[in-house]
């Protein structure tokens, strides 16, 4: 299925081209002759003839719905011959010299005579054929033969009708590309439905044109699948119509106009539906069509007329758009009620006449924007510079002041040491460190001795001072990867990495003989301080951040019972 359909679309996209080479080819030749005189008529229940204009809707048909058409062919010598009717309404059998050579349905029968589309017929003629007669049945309001019928050779009817296909594929082409870049731009946007609107305009026109052609026979031949998208596109035009209407205008036609799509669109799927079920042919479904569009064009077109002479270039442009394609419409409709002589040209006219109009709006707005953009992006650029400005002022600002919260939740805020909250976190990482690589780690708890005298005896601000010197004591013995804390009111804890419990050792006698030697401010009441050292065993289970912590403050506890102003291992204790 998808092979046969991909050969259709080739020949429909080739055929075009080699016939308008044959046409280049044959610049001389005479071309189809086009069978508007000589016809006759008479109703099935007649049996006397009588001449007509065109094979139309001829008088008295009254509820007749069989129809009896003849016709003399030209003299003219073809080697291929064939005739092309552009439309039968609607069943039909053509005879040649009395000889039945083609039938659209069966006229005739009951079951002959259901709705099968309007396509084209391109019926080859007998050679040596002086007349072709034709048994028509419709109960259509039209009865007869639509349109053109041409006769002459095959190949240059086809490269006739072929050749102003060319033109209309190139015009959907274009039209629908520009539709795209209505869709493109929609999508791009922030919101703006228009242009969603538009495209939808322009793509209901394009279908309508292309259901026209001769080439969508050859894509698909459906002839009745095409009917039911043409009735479609018919209903539907004056709906996406208003829908772009509704936002184009304002106030009460605005909502009218909003009323009238959803009207519309329901109206159109119920009409479809009730031709699928089988409550009516779809060929019913085009004169209310036709009606709705002609109440529409009429009733729009009352609004859109002043604005052809209010507000910018481009909304002129559309409005101009609007209200040709109406013109043409109502045009069109009076062609197809045979009011205004026959012609298939309006379906393309509508569609260029639009996308150019559409085109000229979109180049206006284009420019009018560009113009805008330039003035805004200078404007853009200088706010952008003071916006940056600030950002950066702000930023650091701001960076500044996290890195202050921050250091004052891990701070103490008296010594500068770090506290009680982040030694624990810190003191975790070390130990799992010192774990993973099998290296050593040690703790040391040191604490004031009789401090409380100190404050006391010379007060709380000397008592400050006192914690504070003792800070930065401490802090002038370590390495910057040690780490010192204040773990209570005159209580420090300093975390050595790397270091073995003799090593701490050393490292907090030299803090306790910095205290003690240090030169106070009052020698009346000396500052001493005790320490207790525990380490990781490299050797044994790895211990718990609680459980060093525990054997230095069990040292250091040890230390104070011994006389103070000292410094305990807590191996030491622990092995008596």
């Amino acid at each position: 299925m998808g092979r046969q359909l991909a050969l259709r679309l080739v020949q429909a996209t080739a055929l075009p081209l080699v016939l308008l080479a044959v046409v280049v080819d044959n610049a001389g030749a005479k071309g189809p002759v086009v069978i508007a005189a000589g016809w006759e008529y008479r109703w099935d229940d007649q049996t006397q003839w009588k001449p007509m204009d065109i094979p139309s809707n001829p008088p008295g048909r009254g509820e007749r719905t069989l129809l009896h058409l003849r016709t003399e062919l030209p003299e003219t010598v073809c080697r291929d011959a064939a005739i092309l009717i552009e439309s039968i309404d609607t069943i039909a059998t053509v005879f040649a010299d009395g000889r039945e050579i083609y039938s659209h349905g069966d006229p005739r029968t009951e079951t002959g005579r259901v709705f099968r589309g309007w396509p084209w017929h391109l019926i080859s003629i007998p050679e040596g054929t002086s007349s072709l007669s034709f048994l028509v049945y419709s109960n259509y309001r039209d009865i007869g033969l639509w349109g053109r019928v041409l006769f002459g050779e095959k190949s240059e009817i086809l490269s006739a009708i072929y050749l102003r296909d060319l033109v209309r594929i190139a015009l959907a082409a274009v039209s629908f590309a520009l539709a795209l870049v209505l869709l493109f731009t929609y999508n791009s946007s922030t919101g703006n439905s228009s242009y969603l609107h538009l495209a939808l305009v322009l793509m209901t026109l394009v279908s309508r044109s292309i259901t026209e052609s001769y080439v969508r026979q050859l894509v698909l031949d459906a002839p009745l699948l095409w009917e039911y998208i043409s009735a479609f596109t018919n209903l539907m035009l004056p709906a996406v119509a208003a829908l772009f209407l509704s936002g184009f205008i304002t106030g009460r036609p605005a909502q009218l106009m909003r009323y009238a799509f959803w009207a519309l669109t329901a109206f159109t799927v119920l009409s479809i539906l009730g031709a699928l079920v089988g409550f009516y042919p779809v060929s019913a479904v085009y004169a209310p069509a036709d009606i709705i569009l002609a109440v529409f064009i009429v009733v729009s077109s009352t609004t859109l007329v002043r604005r052809l002479f209010v507000g910018s270039l481009d909304i002129r442009f559309l409005a101009a758009g609007f209200v040709g394609v109406g013109i043409i419409g109502i045009v069109s409709i009076l062609v197809v009620y045979q009011i205004l002589p026959w012609t298939d040209i309006f379906e393309d006219a509508a569609l260029a006449f639009f996308g150019l109009m559409l085109f000229l709006a979109i180049g206006v707005r284009a420019v009018t924007v560009q113009r805008e953009l330039r003035e805004k992006s200078h404007l853009l650029e200088r706010l952008n510079a003071e916006l940056e400005r600030t950002v950066e002022d702000r930023t650091r600002e701001l960076k500044d002041e996290k890195n202050r919260f921050e250091q004052m939740s891990i701070t103490d805020a008296l010594t500068g040491l770090f506290n009680r909250r982040h030694l624990y976190s810190r003191l975790g990482e070390a130990v799992s460190y010192a774990a993973r690589y099998n290296e050593p780690l040690s703790v040391a708890v040191m604490d004031l001795d009789h401090f409380k005298s100190v404050n006391d005896t010379h007060g709380h601000l000397f008592g400050d001072s006192v914690l504070m010197t003792v800070a930065e004591l401490i802090k002038s013995h370590l390495r910057e990867s040690d780490i010192a804390c204040r773990y209570g009111g005159e209580e420090f804890v300093v975390v050595l990495p790397n270091t073995g419990p003799d090593g701490a050792f050393e490292v907090a006698e030299r803090i306790r003989r910095a205290v003690r030697d240090h030169q106070w401010e009052h020698r009346r009441v000396p500052v001493t301080m005790s320490g207790g050292v525990a380490a990781v065993d490299t050797s044994g289970e790895p211990k718990v951040p609680e459980t060093l912590l525990s054997e230095a403050d069990q040292a250091m506890y040890r230390a104070k019972m011994l006389g103070r102003d000292r410094t305990m291992r807590f191996a030491d204790i622990a092995s008596r």
